[in-house]
């Protein structure tokens, strides 16, 4: 009797996954899906008292955990560069990358404020890695471009930036690696959503506890 519930259940589970996943079902795909079924219904017979903190919660500081592992693997790779921040790094791949910016476009794209990411443009420009100039439709504004000193520094430093990419990504298999590039840029696009059609008074209004 056992055999024959245990043989549903697979059989049910088997209709649940091809039903998500019709596009491209494969076993690697249902290997996981399996686990994922299991682990979620751990979590829902958990007794929800015991529980110190929400799914949210541990999300959030995985999340954290990872930036900070992230961190130091690129800090590690930067050692005896002219480089000394991955913030650095990312102005320049992403001038290399993309062509120039003006200050402000460049400073939102990588997320910082407005204080942080000018002393990262000064620490640039006295390095002699980038050049500024007025923008042509707006003289208030300026551009910001890449220089070939620049461009010397992004080429050397690319290997050792793709070793520390190798590490971030951990034991992760191919079809996982792509399941959380995909969860991850799902969330990346929300809260770029987010943040983009929201004011600071907005997301404040979050923390309003009272």
């Amino acid at each position: 009797m056992k055999q024959k519930e245990f043989l549903k259940q697979i059989i049910d589970l088997s209709f649940a996954y091809i039903e998500a996943h019709a596009s491209n079902p494969d076993v690697v795909g249902f290997s996981e899906f399996l686990s994922e079924s299991v682990v979620s219904e751990m979590n829902g017979n958990a007794n929800a008292s015991q529980k110190l903190t929400s799914e949210a919660d541990d999300l959030g500081i995985r999340l954290v955990l990872l930036n900070r592992y992230a961190k130091e693997y690129v800090k590690m790779a930067l050692e005896d560069s002219p480089l000394k921040t991955a913030d650095e790094f990312s102005f320049l791949i992403s001038l290399f990358a993309l062509g120039s910016h003006t200050k402000s476009e460049l400073i939102n794209k990588m997320l910082l404020t407005k204080t942080s990411g000018t002393e990262v443009i000064k620490r640039l420009l006295n390095k002699g890695f980038i050049i500024e100039y007025d923008d042509a439709t707006d003289k208030r504004s300026k551009r910001i471009e890449i220089n070939e000193q620049g461009r010397e520094v992004v080429l050397k430093l690319l290997p050792r930036i793709s070793i520390s990419s190798d590490l971030i990504k951990g034991n992760l298999s191919s079809s996982e690696l792509q399941r959380v590039i995909f969860l991850l840029s799902k969330l990346e696009n929300h809260h770029k959503d987010v943040f983009q059609n929201s004011s600071r008074e907005e997301l404040m209004k979050y923390w309003d506890l009272k």
